[in-house]
């Protein structure tokens, strides 16, 4: 008898329960680049000589005067990307090249600065303006070497940023 007590009080208590609503969140802060050397070969593509490995790549935020990795900005969650980036295969989009998909850094300002450092080459800076509403964090703009390159006319769509680098 008291396991049926126990029982019911259990299912009126759940179904009793005021029901929470919860907005989906919409957070967007991919940003895809391709990498290119002055002349103009696709240095993600492993065919390239002196191509970028992925094990050559790592992402590093500014957040209050200091780098912080993409994994220490995780606080302590699980992710299934812990390295902060994919290099993707060409898809037909980005000039048919091999590209990088990263995640912006999520500060939100004028200036994230969010830092692609390639082993024995330049650092690729790219800055965005990061917005935040009561149910989304996105990208508004992104720089890079101090010119708008999104959304401008003709790269609108896709957040999508052309990087060139010294072979």
């Amino acid at each position: 008898m008291n396991k049926y007590l126990v029982i019911c009080i259990l299912f009126g208590s759940i179904f009793s329960c005021k029901k929470i609503s919860q907005e989906g969140a919409i957070v967007d802060l991919m940003i895809n680049l391709t990498i290119e050397s002055s002349d103009g070969k696709d240095l993600l593509n492993p065919n390239t000589p002196n191509a970028i490995k992925a094990g050559d790549i790592n992402i590093f935020y500014e957040i209050n005067g200091k780098r912080e990795t993409y994994l220490s900005t995780s606080n302590a969650y699980k992710l299934d990307n812990p390295a902060g980036f994919t290099v993707n295969k060409p898809d037909n989009s980005f000039g048919n090249k091999y590209f990088l998909t990263i995640f912006s850094n999520p500060d939100v300002n004028n200036n994230s600065i969010t830092v692609i450092a390639v082993s024995g080459r330049e650092e690729i800076k790219i800055i965005s303006e990061v917005t935040q509403t009561s149910n989304s964090h996105s990208i508004a703009k992104i720089w890079y070497k101090n010119n708008l390159v999104w959304p401008i006319a003709g790269n609108d769509g896709p957040k999508y940023v052309q990087t060139t680098l010294a072979q």
